[in-house]
């Protein structure tokens, strides 16, 4: 008979860490959406100022082209 414990202990902590690296990213995702938001908020103030936008998003401007 085989003994699998350190192999079933490994995949314990393999599961703990890929569950840890989700929030991660999850939460890193939603801080970059919401700078995102805040860098369009100051453009659209920028815009009613009658000023050039302080951030450029040029990802806006490549989608658009895409579709």
């Amino acid at each position: 008979m085989v003994d699998i414990t350190e192999r079933k202990q490994a995949e314990d902590e393999l599961r703990v860490h890929v569950n840890e690296l989700k929030r991660f990213n999850r939460a890193a995702a939603g801080r970059e959406l919401r700078i995102i938001e805040m860098k369009k908020e100051v453009n659209e103030m920028c815009r009613r100022l009658s000023e050039a936008p302080r951030y450029p998003l040029d990802f806006e401007q490549n989608d658009r082209t895409i579709m």
